[in-house]
């Protein structure tokens, strides 16, 4: 057997097993839930299940927004209207290096279990 086909088997197994090895739902992409943000200051919005949490991540975008707000309101309601929860965490500051500055990010867990065709908003917050 070939030495360059054995190595592409190995590394073949190694890529699939790190693919099953995660648990992480995306659950806007599923359809559980829909986000409402603003489009202009908050983009990569992303709701996903990992290991039975609810997480809300995402970026703040400073070339459009400057420093307007540090922090950011989540809001769940539940497709009857009722707000299940409300959470308010603070951006964690950008990394800035000579070639590279990373924007603020927020990430939270929610403290509810987000039933199917609920709403998250999420806002800026001075």
């Amino acid at each position: 057997m070939n030495f360059s086909m054995l190595r592409l088997g190995w590394v073949s197994a190694g890529l699939l097993m790190a693919g099953c090895a995660s648990d992480r739902v995306d659950l806007c992409r599923s359809g559980v839930v829909q986000v409402a943000s603003d489009p202009d200051c908050l983009t990569s919005v992303f709701v996903y299940r990992e290991a039975g949490r609810v997480i809300v991540a995402g970026r703040k975008m400073e070339s459009r927004c400057g420093q307007k707000g540090n922090r950011v309101d989540i809001a769940v309601a539940a497709p009857d209207g009722t707000i299940l929860c409300r959470v308010e965490t603070p951006l964690r500051p950008g990394i800035r290096t000579r070639r590279h500055t990373a924007e603020p990010r927020f990430k939270t867990q929610l403290p509810v279990v987000v039933p199917t065709g609920s709403v998250v908003t999420v806002q800026l917050r001075p």
